[in-house]
């Protein structure tokens, strides 16, 4: 049905270990989004570092098997969904041999519906 992008909703890649782009400012704008929710939802989370190093360490193995023919440790993944130019959402994934695995989740609590 695809009824985020009718209603104005963008959702893009923000961050991936398989690449060279700066994951910080994505990961910060998700630890940002993180934080409310876990407020809001009355739940314990880590650190900031945390997941800054869960990217730091996954691109680090990610280099070390540069040229391999086939993926040889997972791909961290940071989607993040905008609109109207806000952040609203976001979530880190872990993909390994065709599946994509949820691992964290977070929602501002603005434009909710």
């Amino acid at each position: 049905m695809r009824l985020g992008p009718k209603r104005g909703v963008e959702v893009r890649c923000a961050a991936t270990s398989f690449d060279d782009r700066d994951y910080t400012p994505a990961v910060r704008e998700f630890y940002r989004l993180y934080r409310r929710t876990a407020a809001r939802d009355r739940i314990t989370i880590h650190p900031y570092r945390y997941y800054e190093t869960a990217f730091r360490i996954a691109r680090d193995l990610a280099r070390q098997r540069l040229g391999a023919t086939t993926p040889t440790v997972p791909e961290l993944v940071l989607y993040q969904a905008h609109y109207a130019g806000e952040s609203l959402a976001a979530i880190v994934v872990a993909r390994w041999c065709g599946a994509a695995t949820y691992l964290y989740g977070a929602s501002s609590s603005r434009h909710r519906n």
